[in-house]
């Protein structure tokens, strides 16, 4: 599978205590060409209200909504939450 900048996957993201890791929605930030080393980002559908700097919401009603995979709104938190 070839990922690209934009793409959305799912993806093991660690808990707190790092022991754990639960498959996750994310957007792909960086992606090498041989896809051996990839930026993620998480996404979320919680607090979309509350959004910090750096995040933004994929919101169901633009056109591309349906291509995402996504289900309903989410935001893309990209001001902590991004993993190599």
């Amino acid at each position: 599978m070839s990922l690209v900048k934009g793409d959305i996957v799912l993806a093991p993201f660690p808990f707190t205590d790092l022991q754990q890791t639960k498959l996750r929605p994310a957007v792909v930030i960086w992606a090498d060409s041989s896809n051996q080393d990839v930026t993620l980002c998480f996404i979320s559908s919680q607090n979309l209200s509350n959004l910090g700097v750096g995040e933004f919401v994929i919101d169901s009603s633009d056109s591309e909504f349906a291509g995402t995979g996504l289900k309903v709104n989410s935001k893309v938190q990209s001001n902590s939450n991004c993993y190599p």
